[in-house]
């Protein structure tokens, strides 16, 4: 790296020259790998704003703010049981087309 580009990056994540100048490489090293990294921190933030933006917009049964906010930050809470008829009447019938086809395991070849 040259001086150039050592005092490029400094100025890129707001040090003066001789605040890098003060700072041994890996030290210098490690300010810029974090910036970097806050950087990167808040694009994915950026990201999940849009996303959450657009699920809301346009998922009818999307769940509310509080549900989410309250999964992320108490994520070993038990979650209330849910209805499960829908699935037991889909597993019945998915097992009815299953035997009548003649795929089915009670066929004899």
């Amino acid at each position: 790296m040259t001086w150039y580009g050592l005092f490029k990056q400094g100025a890129q994540i707001g040090l003066l020259p001789d605040q890098v100048l003060d700072l041994d490489l890996w030290q210098f090293n490690a300010v810029v790998d974090g910036y970097q990294e806050s950087i990167l921190d808040q694009t994915v933030i950026a990201v999940q704003s849009g996303y959450w933006s657009c699920y809301w917009n346009m998922n009818p049964d999307a769940k509310t703010l509080q549900e989410v906010i309250r999964s992320y930050t108490h994520p070993n809470e038990i979650a209330e049981e849910k209805d499960v008829q829908p699935d037991i009447n889909q597993f019945v019938a998915r097992t009815q087309l299953f035997e009548g086809s003649e795929h089915s395991v009670n066929t004899i070849y």
